[in-house]
């Protein structure tokens, strides 16, 4: 984190997700993310990925099936696409891969 700038987007976008799935009354784990720079020809931002572990209650699912339309508040940011690529029963828990991609707010 830079502490003129504040934590970068990769961080916001984890807890602008945790404090989604809080109010849900549920909760998650990080156990993997990374980040890339991306941009088009109007555009520059970052493409994400996170992988998440999370107890399979009814609570997280109806959070995760809403997610995609969600609007998460990234300071400075946009998020301009959020999907689902994978949920996997891993044990007694979901592993849930997200793909986001975020745009700077000019």
């Amino acid at each position: 984190m830079d502490p003129l700038r504040g934590p970068d987007v990769a961080t916001r976008l984890i807890r602008a997700l945790h404090a989604s799935v809080a109010a849900s009354g549920t909760s998650f784990a990080v156990i993997e993310t990374v980040s890339r720079p991306w941009a088009s020809a109007t555009f520059s931002g970052e493409q994400h990925h996170l992988v998440v572990l999370a107890d399979p209650i009814p609570g997280f699912r109806s959070w995760l099936a809403a997610l995609p339309d969600t609007e998460l508040p990234l300071r400075g940011h946009i998020l301009a696409d959020l999907a689902i690529d994978a949920v996997e029963q891993v044990g007694s828990r979901l592993r849930v891969t997200i793909a986001a991609l975020t745009l700077i707010d000019a």
